[in-house]
């Protein structure tokens, strides 16, 4: 004989285990939610940007341009017609949202081309050029979808320490 100590079940009778409640089915849990709900908003997906880099300079664009619709913007002149955004010697986190801002009120106004003035980082310590390197990350990852193209400026445009960006079309 053993000396097997009680169970919970013998020390309390009638007591049954405790089954997790399956959930209930129906007949629209069945149904895709595409033809239960024939109105589906599809969201456009976001681009995917390629950057190239050429020396000094910065070459970016979307699926479905080419490396061309980025290197035709170093032969606009300085007399294009298009917004300047000055974000040199701001704060990082100020600098993005007004190059955010900037690229929404360019677009609304139907403009093209917008010069993205960030500075060369002369000022910016040991540590090196950042507004340059955010500016990159931020066309080609959340405002990626307002941008076809980007690419350093030409030098009478501002050469490494700006950039021309090429917009979207507004959707009406």
């Amino acid at each position: 004989m053993t000396n097997k100590p009680p169970s919970f079940k013998d020390l309390v009778p009638g007591v049954v285990p405790f089954e997790r409640p399956q959930p209930k089915r129906d007949a629209a849990a069945a149904i895709p939610s595409s033809a239960a709900n024939p109105v589906v908003v599809k969201r456009r997906p976001e681009p995917r940007f390629r950057v190239e880099t050429q020396g000094e300079l910065v070459f970016g664009y979307a699926d479905g341009a080419s490396f061309r619709s980025a290197s035709e913007l170093g032969m606009l002149g300085p007399d294009l017609p298009c917004q300047r955004v000055d974000l040199h010697r701001m704060p990082r986190s100020r600098a993005l949202a007004t190059l955010a801002s900037a690229v929404a009120a360019a677009i609304a106004a139907g403009e093209r081309y917008l010069l993205v003035i960030c500075g060369r980082g002369t000022h910016s310590g040991t540590g090196g050029a950042v507004l340059p390197e955010a500016v990159v990350e931020e066309l080609s990852g959340s405002l990626a979808r307002y941008v076809v193209a980007f690419r350093t400026a030409p030098p009478g445009l501002g050469g490494s320490g700006a950039f021309m960006v090429r917009l979207a079309r507004a959707h009406r």
